[in-house]
């Protein structure tokens, strides 16, 4: 729909179009591969830059004096906002798929199982894929290791012969 038409379109209109949109991407994505959606999401991002990029500088200055207004006088709704957009765009589920997830998981932790108010989402970097949410220290752990078992199970290694081992001595990796 071009820029025009929608301006001139109702609010109604608008609903129905937005809740047609939701239909067909939900029904789309479940057919489509985890590289066509992430394929999309780039896209997306670079569409979106190169639109703002195309705008006068005034213009520019205008939209962000309006988003940082209502962002100062909204600032539950901005984070939610904020929220539903990084899931939509970085891991391709809605803020109501996370909310299942952590439901789910009872608010816990996938690894460390301690329950958490800031559960973060956990995906394979390769496939894109989401696996589920984890604590930030064991999103993080994994993230270091670079998501290798080989790595995890030397970790492991090292930390058992540590802790069996002297203290004076280094423990000698096999």
């Amino acid at each position: 729909m071009r820029a025009e038409d929608w301006a001139k379109a109702t609010e109604e209109d608008k609903e129905i179009i937005r809740s047609n949109k939701r239909a067909w991407y939900a029904k789309s994505r479940a057919e489509r591969t985890e590289e066509e959606i992430a394929a999309d999401r780039r896209y997306e991002r670079i569409r979106v830059a190169r639109w703002r990029n195309a705008l006068p500088e005034d213009k520019k200055n205008e939209l962000t004096k309006k988003s940082s207004s209502w962002r100062a006088a909204n600032p539950e709704r901005q984070k939610k906002s904020w929220k539903s957009w990084w899931l939509k765009t970085n891991y391709g589920i809605t803020i109501e798929d996370y909310d299942e997830m952590v439901e789910a998981q009872e608010g816990r932790c996938l690894i460390c199982i301690e329950p958490t108010d800031k559960l973060v989402v956990d995906h394979d970097h390769e496939t894109g894929k989401v696996r589920g949410l984890l604590c930030s220290a064991c999103n993080t752990g994994i993230g270091h290791l670079k998501d290798s078992t080989e790595r995890l199970f030397s970790a492991i290694d090292y930390l058992t012969k540590s802790r069996q081992s002297d203290n004076s001595e280094v423990p000698q990796h096999d």
